[in-house]
């Protein structure tokens, strides 16, 4: 029998190569079909070069970049706010795990002793430049404005000792990926005696020496630089100034020395100073002089229910009171709160997420009670269980050792991305993109469509030119107008994001403005995948698709799925003489005829190789059939091709009753999905 290493020859070789190597060179070449694609659309389905002059419309995520481990980068040899030491089941200081399967061999660090299933457990560390700048790339995916760094008073000498390493990572992270970033300062545990002159110092030191406020993404508002101010007012001795005149003093120092924005990060209960908030009422005064005000509401309420009548009771007079003022209000919202491991007396999943309705209603309130702009807690913030990004979705995704609160808590399936995906909605609202919808998207994006209402992008089998599925490991075409192709084309970025949550770089073989080619990643999972195209300067566009298993494509010799095959003839003869004869013919102007074949004189054993993609992941080679004309044909081999990314072949053995039948339909089906028609002609 005929397997596909059997067919030996140079010539017969050089035959084969000279064909794949044309059909590769030809999906370069293609023309944009409307009639197959029906109307191709402009790609403005995504965000490009920010406003960074401007809070108005900004939703703005919270960013610790506190973790450090051993040999995950610079700043940091220790396993710093991961656990108290050496994490274990009994000092882990997270509920949360992030999803780590983005990341890159020597990125992160194994955990001893901690293992998922039979592999060990990872954590990152945000000194690495490149998990930060993966931090970012995923805000530029799904659409995200940027962040508000937490820089923490008692730990600006370590972090000046450490070259700053962090918030040179997020400088570089911003303006690569095009997102906005401000300083938050964070007063927790900071010398009441030293706190104020902590503070000046240390902002003429990001002004003068680091050149912060210089960078071209740092936020502005109103003219002037932005800096947030968190913990001023809360009703305990750990926040200092305790004082609100040394408060208000601090205060007008930054507006009328610094020159910035002042964005107090308040108590909850700021506007009443009750509850978490100090009652002094000369606190009102230091609130009145703030440019901004940021509430911290986390743990403040619970329940949808208790939302509601936060906005009622909270959130509508605390905006008519800014506004009175000609202040700025910037609600805080959080996605759910767990702290059992940091706090081993707390209750674990206190504040369930319930599938993302209890950030949904936070941000839908906020954006209905009229609020311009929004700060999300947090963007990695695992601690308190209020990060955004990409976490563990099921309980097996996370470490066999210890407590974790995965996203299937609350008895719901999600991909590891659902909350950035639900963070990229609540952005488009707040650009005024989407209207808001008190109910939870069922599927939020990305995909988002552009101004127009269509998406920018449409794939299909680069083979066939079908607009169904598409299969990992196979090469599918791209199709829009004014795609965002960088000048060269290697800085064109195309992110495949699957159902579970994982978005993996697509390979380019080629990208115009019109039409890109590209193998879809090995391991993309089935179900609805996102595709998202940023190019250099930060356009993004988005466009969908469904991923199968198998998705077969045959090549056809005019490059258009239909007509002659393009495929090869291989015939051994008796006296073990072999050929091998390409199946079509074609003009210069591209279109070409199926040639006479010859199976060979008799005793003679022939073979014909197709060319396709979207095979190699059959079930089984018996569930791969190959009909040529009303004959069924054996199928020896259905696989990769193995000289070029993502191109398969299927050796179909063709039986003598074929000569003689003249031009004649090769029909392929691959685990019952049958392929596009191609025809092939015997003498």
């Amino acid at each position: 029998m005929l397997k596909k290493t059997q067919f030996l020859g140079v010539s017969m070789v050089l035959t084969a190569a000279l064909l794949v190597s044309s059909l590769v060179s030809g999906l370069c070449a293609q023309a944009v079909r409307g009639s197959l694609l029906g109307t191709v659309t402009d790609a403005t389905g995504g965000a490009q070069g920010l406003d960074p002059s401007t809070l108005d419309g900004k939703v703005l995520l919270g960013y610790q970049g506190w973790f450090r481990c051993p040999g995950g980068g610079a700043s940091g040899s220790n396993w710093s706010h991961w656990a108290s030491g050496v994490p274990s089941a009994a000092s882990i200081v997270i509920d949360m795990y992030p999803d780590l399967r983005e990341f890159e061999p020597g990125e992160a660090c194994a955990v001893p002793g901690m293992t998922i299933g039979s592999n060990p457990a990872y954590l990152f560390s945000s000194g690495n430049r490149r998990t930060v700048a993966r931090h970012f790339s995923w805000m530029q995916q799904y659409g995200l404005d940027g962040v508000l760094l937490q820089r923490f008073v008692t730990d600006i000498p370590g972090s000046r000792a450490g070259g700053e390493v962090v918030l040179g990572n997020v400088m570089a992270a911003a303006e690569r990926y095009g997102r906005v970033f401000a300083i938050e300062y964070d007063i927790s545990g900071a010398n009441p005696a030293t706190v104020a002159a902590s503070l000046q110092q240390d902002w003429r030191y990001l002004v003068e020496t680091l050149a912060v406020t210089a960078h071209p993404l740092y936020l502005r508002h109103n003219g002037k630089p932005v800096v947030s101010i968190w913990g001023i007012g809360l009703n305990d001795d750990k926040h200092p100034p305790a004082d609100p005149d040394a408060a208000l003093q601090l205060l007008q120092w930054f507006k009328t020395e610094a020159q910035v924005n002042y964005i107090g990060g308040t108590p909850a209960y700021w506007r009443t100073r009750s509850n978490d908030a100090a009652t002094d009422p000369r606190w009102t005064a230091v609130y009145q002089a703030m440019d901004g005000i940021q509430p911290w509401t986390v743990g403040r309420y619970n329940t949808v229910a208790d939302v509601d009548r936060w906005k009622t009771e909270r959130l509508l007079p605390d905006l008519a009171a800014t506004a009175e003022r000609r202040q700025f209000y910037m609600p805080v919202v959080f996605p759910g709160f767990s702290w059992f491991n940091l706090n081993r007396t707390a209750k674990q999943n206190q504040i369930p997420r319930n599938r993302g309705q209890f950030l949904w209603q936070q941000a839908y309130n906020a954006k209905a009670a009229g609020a311009q702009m929004l700060k999300i807690a947090m963007f990695d913030e695992v601690n308190e269980s209020t990060a955004m990004f990409k976490l563990a979705a099921r309980r097996q995704d996370a470490p066999d050792q210890g407590f974790w609160l995965t996203l299937d808590a609350d008895g719901f399936i999600l991909p590891s991305d659902w909350y950035l995906r639900l963070a990229g909605e609540i952005t488009r609202i707040f650009h005024g993109q989407a209207k808001p919808e008190a109910t939870l998207p069922a599927s939020p994006g990305p995909p988002w469509p552009g101004a127009d209402g269509r998406l920018a992008l449409t794939a299909v089998n680069a083979a066939s030119f079908a607009g169904g599925p598409l299969a990992a490991d196979a090469i599918a075409t791209v199709y829009g107008t004014g795609l965002p192709v960088a000048a060269d084309p290697a800085e064109t970025v195309v992110t495949v994001i699957d159902s579970s949550g994982a978005g993996r770089a697509a390979q380019l073989l080629y990208a115009s403005p019109r039409q890109l080619n590209l193998i879809v990643p090995a391991g993309t999972a089935a179900g609805a995948a996102a595709l998202v195209m940023v190019d250099a300067d930060g356009t993004t566009a988005y466009g969908s698709a469904t991923i199968a298993a198998v998705a077969p494509g045959v090549f056809s010799a005019a490059a258009s799925g239909q007509g002659a095959a393009a495929a090869i003839l291989r015939v051994v003869r008796p006296d073990g003489t072999q050929s091998a004869t390409p199946t079509a013919i074609c003009a210069s102007d591209q279109t070409c005829q199926a040639v006479p074949l010859d199976l060979g004189p008799p005793g003679s054993v022939a073979a014909l190789e197709l060319y396709g993609t979207g095979i190699r992941g059959r079930s089984s080679l018996d569930t791969v059939t190959c009909t040529i004309g009303t004959v069924a044909a054996p199928v020896l081999y259905a696989g990769p091709q193995g000289g070029f990314a993502g191109l398969d072949q299927v050796n179909v053995s063709l039986p003598r009753s074929l000569i003689g039948s003249g031009l004649v339909t090769a029909r392929l089906v691959v685990d019952g999905l049958a392929a596009n028609v191609t025809q092939v002609n015997f003498r």
